[in-house]
């Protein structure tokens, strides 16, 4: 039986919510790109568009888009983005016909052909006699080159080249949840409260419609925890966000909040809280994107507060997560620093951008101390070995210290590492 998979487009524009409601079959999705052709875009005109798949459910809880709703209600009224918009892509994604496509490969390929600034999906398990809920938010490549890299020029005098250091890892395991029946029951509870249209914002007021999933809709005014909304057919009424969405709903709640986090630092920089039933992977992005924003900022005092975000991380015995993206990152504030300093040390007062960039590209750090760097990247990137930020910079920094075989050899390991 042909499995077909309905989207759901969530839009906020500006001083407007809205949400569309299109019905699309994946496997014609898929069928376009098997062709070679571009799938039609989906919200085009929102400047930051996020995915949200329905869980995969392999035990048939009936979970999975209860799941996603949620999700993507809560990365829609509480990112505060201007112009976002989310597609819920609600039903089965399990491998289905001649398609040998798993749940990820259906999601990665979809996300790419969306050119979304973010997806948030999850997997639904049972063990033993309670169910486990995975959430994830990946960043796609385009989103992770445009918003979490960040890159240190060298001076001319030093071959000009950048160092890179980018988020890692951008496959986000945000929160491992285990439920009993009553927490089962709760989040149920929660999906149906928050889906719930009354004709005022308060509980008592009567229900005129349940939230339409197949149509647009607007929200057109917010008052405290409720949203105003308008949709064709008649439903005007108020729905609220997140009051109704108690214990165990409450604490599922906390991924989609972390995913819409992570979007709204691509639109003003603000750092995710990881506050809350987190993973250790979420923490660590939390803390990567707060590092490189003190990278991005490169004063002085930047530079030192970033060794107090990331020594925690670095002084663990296990490898933390995203493999060696915070030796990488310390690496280039120590770089980054020495730059700093040395161009402070010769500085004059009121020289213009133009002298100020003339002065920069003359700046030569010891060959022997980046030779020493490279030693120690090198020696991390045992941990790491796949990482091609840290080859690149090996790349970088061999070359510097003059020696070209290991360049090369870092450089390759480096494509090779991008292509894989």
């Amino acid at each position: 039986m042909k499995l077909l998979f309905t989207v759901v487009c969530l839009l906020l524009f500006a001083m407007s919510d809205g949400i569309a409601g299109i019905d699309k079959s994946l496997d014609e999705q898929l069928n376009i790109l098997a062709q070679g052709k571009i799938p039609e875009r989906l919200i085009p005109g929102a400047q930051y568009r996020v995915a949200v798949f329905s869980y995969n459910d392999p035990d048939d809880t009936g979970l999975g888009d209860t799941l996603a709703a949620i999700a993507a209600r809560e990365v829609l009224t509480n990112s505060k983005v201007s112009s976002i918009g989310v597609i819920f892509f609600k039903g089965g994604v399990a491998p289905s016909g001649d398609s040998k496509l798993g749940y990820f490969d259906k999601v990665e390929k979809v996300t790419a052909a969306q050119d979304v600034k973010l997806a948030v999906w999850g997997i639904i398990r049972t063990v033993g006699d309670q169910l486990e809920i995975l959430t994830y938010a990946q960043v796609p490549r385009p989103a992770l080159e445009q918003h979490f890299t960040w890159r240190l020029r060298m001076p001319e005098a030093m071959g000009g080249q950048s160092l890179l250091a980018r988020l890692r890892p951008d496959r986000i395991l945000v929160q491992r949840l285990l439920l009993d029946a009553d927490g089962v029951a709760a989040l149920r509870r929660g999906a149906d409260a928050i889906a719930t249209v009354r004709s005022a914002p308060r509980n008592e007021a009567p229900v005129k419609a349940t939230l339409p999933m197949d149509r647009v809709y607007y929200i057109v005014g917010r008052k405290n925890d409720w949203v105003h909304l308008q949709a064709a057919g008649g439903v005007d009424g108020w729905a609220p966000v997140r009051g109704q969405c108690t214990g165990a709903c409450g604490e599922f709640l906390q991924a989609a909040t972390y995913a819409g986090g992570v979007l709204r630092y691509m639109a003003d920089g603000e750092v995710p809280a990881a506050r809350g039933r987190f993973t250790d992977e979420a923490r660590a992005v939390a803390d990567q994107l707060g590092a490189l924003g003190l990278l991005a900022r490169g004063t002085l005092d930047d530079l030192h507060d970033l060794q107090r975000v990331i020594r925690p991380w670095l002084q663990r015995k296990a490898v933390p997560p995203g493999g060696a993206a915070f030796a990488n990152i310390q690496a280039l504030a120590e770089l980054a620093l020495a730059l700093k300093e040395e161009y402070l040390s010769h500085a004059g007062h009121g020289a213009d951008a133009a002298e100020k960039d003339a002065l920069y590209n003359q700046i030569q750090l010891s060959k022997r101390g980046a030779r020493d760097q490279a030693y120690a990247l090198a020696k991390i990137s045992l941990s790491d070995p796949r990482n091609p930020d840290l080859l690149h910079n090996l790349a970088v920094l061999f070359a510097y210290a003059g020696d070209g075989e290991r360049a090369d050899l870092a450089r390759q390991l480096a494509e090779t590492a991008i292509t894989e």
